[in-house]
C-alpha cells in the first residue's frame, strides 16, 4: 500500500503524462507512471521522518524491550516498581478487527538458548497483563508472571499505522498529495523556465523566479502532520 498512486495525481491535480517532459520530450503514461512510483516513497520518507514514526501504513512490527525485574531496593525484600510492570510501545498500536491484535511473549531463559514464552492479555480469563491507551500511546502493564531481568527479552508484535478506511489515514494521504504537488509543480515551472529560455523571449523573465513554494515538503504540509508527531522521550521509557 502506498500514499500516492499515479490515478490519485490525475483525479487531485488534472495533470497527464501529456503535461511531463523527459530529456525535452513528452513523457509517455509509462515514464509518467515510474516518475510517481518512483518519488513516492521519497514523499513517504519525509513524512515518516518528520512524525518519528515507522510507518503510518497498516505494518507488523516487532519490538524488544528489556526486562527488569523486582527492583525496588528500599524494601526488606524487593518489590516491583511501577516501571518494573509497565512497557510502553514506540510506535502507534493499530486496534482494527481487520487486524491481528498484539501478542506479548517472554524469553524465560535469558541466559541459554532463547525460550519464548507467550503471556496472555487480560479478558475473559484473568491474564498477565493489561493493554492501556491514552491520547495514542500504548503501554503494557503486568499484573502476572512480570518479566525477569533481561536484555531484550520482552518480545512485542504488533501492527502500526491507520486503517485504510479511517480519518486519520485519509489526512496523511491528502498531505501526501500536497507534497506531490508541490514536487510536479517544481518540475512544471523548471520545464516551462527551459523552454522559454531556449526561445529567448525576454517578457516571460517571470518563469525565471524561485519557486513560490519554500520546498517540497513546505511549512504547510508540516502543520497538518504536526497532530500526528510522536515525540521522542528522554530516560529509558521505551526500553
Amino acid at each position: 500500500m502506498v500514499y500516492v498512486t499515479l490515478d490519485d495525481i490525475k483525479e487531485f491535480m488534472g495533470f497527464s503524462n501529456k503535461d511531463m517532459k523527459i530529456n525535452g520530450v513528452q513523457m509517455s503514461e509509462a515514464q509518467f507512471g515510474s516518475f510517481v512510483t518512483t518519488w513516492e516513497p521519497t514523499i513517504a520518507q519525509m513524512i515518516h521522518r518528520y512524525c518519528n514514526v515507522t510507518t503510518f501504513v497498516p505494518t507488523l512490527i516487532t519490538e524488544y524491550k528489556n526486562g527488569r525485574g523486582p527492583s525496588n531496593d528500599d524494601t526488606p525484600t524487593s518489590d516491583y516498581l511501577e516501571s518494573d510492570v509497565t512497557f510502553y510501545l514506540r510506535n502507534l498500536y493499530l486496534t482494527d478487527a481487520f487486524y491481528a491484535a498484539m501478542l506479548v511473549y517472554e524469553d524465560t531463559t535469558p541466559n541459554g538458548a532463547a525460550t519464548w514464552t507467550a503471556r496472555t492479555a487480560r479478558g475473559v480469563t484473568y491474564g498477565d497483563y493489561k493493554v492501556i491507551t491514552d491520547s495514542e500511546l500504548t503501554s503494557i502493564r503486568f499484573h502476572a508472571n512480570v518479566p525477569i531481568k533481561g536484555i531484550q527479552n520482552v518480545k512485542i508484535t504488533y501492527y502500526t499505522g491507520y486503517a485504510p478506511a479511517s480519518a486519520q489515514f485519509g489526512e496523511i494521504r491528502l498531505t501526501a498529495l500536497r507534497a506531490f504537488k508541490n514536487l510536479i509543480m517544481l518540475k512544471k515551472k523548471t520545464q516551462e523556465a527551459s523552454t522559454i529560455r531556449n526561445y529567448a523571449v525576454r517578457d516571460y523573465s517571470q518563469m525565471f523566479e524561485p519557486f513560490d513554494e519554500s520546498s517540497v515538503f513546505s511549512e504547510s504540509e508540516k502543520a497538518v502532520l504536526d497532530r500526528y508527531k510522536r515525540y521522542p522521550l528522554d530516560g529509558e521509557m521505551f526500553y
